[in-house]
């Protein structure tokens, strides 16, 4: 393993205001608990979410999009440090940033499957800080790699189907192609949901390939509308027929609005209660393993309110998993 690429977390970054030491007072940046995965890994029996941060925006270089994302990571936990918790048995750590050296795509997603694999087989739950959606490709080998024969059902909140060709090599646009080649080497079937997909996102091809290949999808205007018995009735089929569930949630998928600190952004987005709903619903499933947020970029926000919906987001999925 390249230890160049892992540095663990700096534990300024999680300060805040303190209204009271007890536990109807705490906030993220009173809970959380900085761990160095250099050292051993302590295995827990205990429901634990581990955070690692994805430091990359060269699938988004290579995609030709808006640099920026690699700041992501500590943009989010800033924005979730001053956070209430509301549920005291709720317990995080936080593992540090994978980094992407000298555009090294390829290596720092290997690192990051490596560790989210480690941290998965020791018993924690994995969520990872973007960085560009090129996160996705690495944390769902990590996961994968970690259950064995178990079946993953990956489930994309975004307005991209990300199944692009790599002719500029692998990218922000390419990771579930590539799961999907992953899969076929093995014979294993592709599950892949996507929610929030865009006509105007994506070119008549790639609605195309992902029908060819079997990509279940919900369009934005359905998550918007008045349509929540369809989009339930896709959703619980497809969390039935999988052991364990990896959800990733591009920033890109809600209103540049709400959300201006992204490569690309979305003039037609959702706004969160279009989406707050079907986290609750993934996350109250039980098959909930791994989660990751994408395409934060601090250099394009404004006010930080980009970042702040990441936190809220991710605090939404953390309180209703306790």
């Amino acid at each position: 393993m390249n230890s160049s690429l892992y540095k663990p977390t700096d534990p300024s970054i999680w300060t805040g205001r303190v209204d009271g030491d007890g536990p109807l007072h705490r906030r993220y940046h009173q809970v959380i608990k900085p761990v160095d995965l250099g050292g051993k890994l302590t295995p827990t029996t205990d429901p634990s979410w581990a955070l690692l941060g994805f430091s990359s925006d060269e699938g988004v270089r290579r995609n030709k999009g808006r640099v920026g994302a690699a700041d992501g990571p500590d943009a989010i936990r800033k924005a979730m440090a001053s956070l209430p918790v509301h549920d005291s048995s709720l317990k995080l750590f936080d593992g540090g940033d994978i980094t992407c050296a000298n555009g090294d795509l390829e290596d720092a997603q290997q690192i990051l499957s490596q560790h989210v694999a480690g941290l998965i087989r020791a018993g924690y739950r994995t969520c990872v800080l973007g960085g560009g959606h090129e996160v996705a490709y690495g944390h769902y080998t990590g996961v994968a790699n970690a259950l064995g024969d178990q079946s993953v059902g990956i489930i994309n909140i975004d307005a991209h189907f990300d199944l692009r060709d790599d002719s500029g090599g692998p990218s922000s646009g390419t990771p579930f192609r590539q799961i999907r080649e992953d899969l076929q080497s093995t014979q294993r079937p592709f599950r892949y949901l996507c929610m929030g997909i865009q006509q105007c996102s994506n070119t008549r091809f790639l609605f195309d390939r992902a029908d060819a290949w079997g990509v279940e999808y919900v369009m934005a205007e359905d998550l918007m509308g008045q349509t929540g018995e369809m989009v339930q009735d896709k959703l619980d089929w497809f969390m039935e027929a999988v052991d364990a569930i990896y959800l990733t949630i591009c920033l890109d998928v809600f209103s540049a609005s709400i959300a201006p600190g992204v490569s690309a952004p979305n003039a037609l987005g959702l706004l969160p209660r279009d989406v707050t709903p079907w986290l609750r619903n993934i996350v109250l499933s039980g098959k909930l393993v791994a989660m990751d947020v994408a395409e934060m970029n601090p250099s394009l926000d404004r006010d930080g309110i980009t970042a702040r919906l990441a936190g809220c987001l991710l605090d939404e999925c953390f309180q209703v998993s306790v």
